[in-house]
């Protein structure tokens, strides 16, 4: 597991301005949470605490998901703005984007159709290339498919499952925290 450790290392160093760069915005809130939880157990582990096999797999699934979110959000800003106020102002977009594909890839491990999700992620895709606000109907659309898709299902996504795990680990995510992002 050590390596993995090392890549978040690595990562950090890599996207530290970057992450920086958008404190305070819109976008960063739903990554707070989960970055509080992985750089808590990260801590313990360079610490040589005892990390148990559930922080790990915590870990590692939370860190990934920082990962392949915030190599969207590079690509996104080098393919779609001019500097990180104008990405910061689409906030509204981005967090509408990151939804979308939260819900498709948890259809997708469900064995549910994603086609429709996609088909909205492309939509507020071609929004966000226009550098033009999502339509509110897009939202509805969203929330009519996710009602749909996960009637049958206890469905929490990543965002609300991290905040979970952070009140049953006691972290402290409040803005003068240490693990704010």
């Amino acid at each position: 597991m050590d390596f993995v450790y090392n890549d978040y290392a690595n990562w950090r160093i890599d996207y530290q301005e970057f992450i920086d760069s958008l404190k305070e915005s819109a976008i960063m809130v739903r990554f707070k949470h989960i970055y509080a939880v992985i750089e808590h157990i990260y801590n313990k582990a360079v610490d040589q605490e005892e990390v148990s096999f559930e922080e790990e797999e915590i870990f590692q699934y939370g860190f990934e998901y920082l990962f392949e979110r915030f190599e969207m959000l590079s690509i996104l800003f080098k393919e779609n703005y001019e500097s990180i106020e104008d990405m910061k102002r689409d906030a509204k977009n981005l967090n509408l984007l990151f939804y979308l594909l939260d819900f498709e890839k948890e259809a997708k491990s469900l064995d549910k159709e994603t086609k429709e999700f996609q088909d909205l992620e492309q939509k507020v895709y071609e929004y966000i290339k226009k550098n033009e606000e999502v339509p509110e109907e897009l939202y509805g659309e969203m929330n009519n498919l996710a009602f749909k898709t996960f009637v049958d299902e206890d469905y929490r996504g990543i965002v609300e499952i991290f905040l979970e795990i952070a009140d049953e680990m006691g972290i402290s995510y409040l803005e003068d925290s240490e693990y704010t992002i």
